[in-house]
């Protein structure tokens, strides 16, 4: 799959996708620090190193690769390993991600038995496409991390209570200029720098990110639906300074909000 240069889908973003067939030699993959890659064993063995822990994958298993993780797979000499792969990145895919079993500790599951469940791997080709492309390959992948989310669900127990009553707080208040970190450890009743490792640990960045990441998935919608201008929709998200929300937004799509609206127009 092609990167396409212009906008991003709405909340879900579907970067490339791909298979390897027959693959025999170690295998290093890091992503940047804004993606997700999910890889599904067809057929065949590996091991897999994620930050010096080892884990053994046959075929029919999955493995996910964080943002900012280095992994090396190392195919078995023997048996040879085919998979599938797709690189995402957005807010409900992190979303659907926090209520399944993955995480960085532990990046591997088991078998999903959906017949023909490699083919979901296979995203349509969004590249320089008009948006309802970019929803569709966005859509595409919701309904991939679906089957994980349905067949490897995350108990309540493994969700910090206190991580889920901040993002509660967040999604109620992101809109509002004055929204700070502090207000969310108050309103959870934790100490602010004991909150933010529980958030760090859980979501895998800070609270202001996570805001920001809210605020500027807010941001699309609005650039591409309404006829408000680029400072107008800073202001109506959270951001208190257009320059800084600029700043922010090219940093997540790699294109300026005044470029994003244009594209999308």
């Amino acid at each position: 799959m092609n990167e396409f240069s212009g906008y991003s889908s709405i909340n879900c973003f579907c970067y490339f996708c791909g298979k390897c067939e027959k693959a025999t030699k170690p295998i290093n993959i890091k992503i940047s620090k804004d993606t997700y890659k999910l890889f599904y064993l067809t057929d065949g063995e590996c091991t897999i190193f994620v930050d010096e822990t080892k884990f053994v994958l046959s075929r029919h298993q999955s493995f996910m690769v964080f943002p900012n993780q280095r992994v090396v797979m190392q195919p078995n000499p023997e048996i040879t390993v085919s998979l599938n792969w797709v690189e995402f990145s957005g807010n409900v895919a992190m979303s659907i991600l926090s209520q399944t079993t993955f995480c960085r500790e532990f990046p591997v599951v088991g078998e999903i038995d959906v017949p023909h469940f490699e083919d979901y791997f296979f995203i349509p080709d969004s590249g320089a496409q008009p948006a309802c492309y970019q929803f569709r390959a966005g859509a595409a992948i919701v309904i991939l991390l679906s089957f994980y989310m349905e067949y490897f669900p995350k108990r309540e127990s493994d969700f910090n209570i206190y991580v889920e009553s901040a993002l509660n707080f967040i999604e109620r208040n992101f809109q509002n200029v004055h929204l700070s970190v502090q207000q969310v450890a108050d309103y959870v009743k934790l100490d602010r720098t004991y909150l933010y490792r529980l958030f760090k640990q859980q979501m895998g960045m800070s609270i202001v990110e996570y805001i920001n990441r809210r605020r500027v998935s807010r941001a699309e919608v609005m650039l591409i639906d309404m006829q408000i201008s680029v400072k107008d929709v800073a202001f109506s998200v959270g951001f208190s300074d257009p320059m800084y929300f600029s700043r922010v937004f090219k940093r997540l799509n790699g294109i300026t909000p005044t470029k994003f609206k244009a594209a999308t127009c």
